[in-house]
């Protein structure tokens, strides 16, 4: 079994939605992965409200039961594909798990593995998933659609990469 482990910076919104969707998507495809979620500045305890309805409409009811969790070494060390939301999180994460052999190997901003360049080749704004705190509704839709989309795209590149 494969795993992994999808990151942002509080475990609220962007990481469990897409960890949920991945998930989804590759078991449907009949995968052999375990698909998981932590942050890297969880302050908060419980899912977004205002997540809750657009989670229902994308099959994941799932996330009314999420509890956020702060990423630890150990999910780093066991995960064999580790994908962060932009570029900035990738170098935090690095940072702060130097000492897990093998970090640096395994860990993508989530368009940098999809595209196959490395983050500092290609332009920061290109690369960060859109995060909606504290913006208005639209955005969260506007970020949960992103996120749809880039599960899909996940879905048909993992099994590729991590066979």
């Amino acid at each position: 079994m494969k795993r992994i482990l999808v990151l942002c910076e509080g475990n609220v919104a962007r990481s469990p939605v897409l960890a949920m969707l991945l998930d989804k998507r590759l078991k449907e495809s009949g995968g052999n992965f375990q698909v998981a979620s932590r942050g890297l500045n969880v302050t908060e305890t419980r899912p977004r409200q205002r997540l809750l309805r657009i989670a229902e409409m994308l099959g994941i009811p799932e996330y009314r039961k999420h509890v956020p969790t702060p990423v630890e070494a150990k999910d780093i060390a066991s995960a064999d594909l580790v994908l962060v939301q932009d570029p900035v999180q990738k170098i935090r994460l690095l940072r702060e798990f130097r000492g897990i052999l093998g970090a640096g190997k395994k860990t993508f901003a989530i368009r940098e593995f999809l595209i196959g360049k490395k983050a500092e080749d290609m332009p920061f704004n290109s690369l960060a998933v859109l995060d909606a705190k504290g913006k208005p509704m639209k955005d969260a839709w506007k970020m949960t659609h992103e996120l749809r989309r880039l599960s899909e795209r996940l879905a048909k590149e993992i099994p590729k990469r991590l066979a």
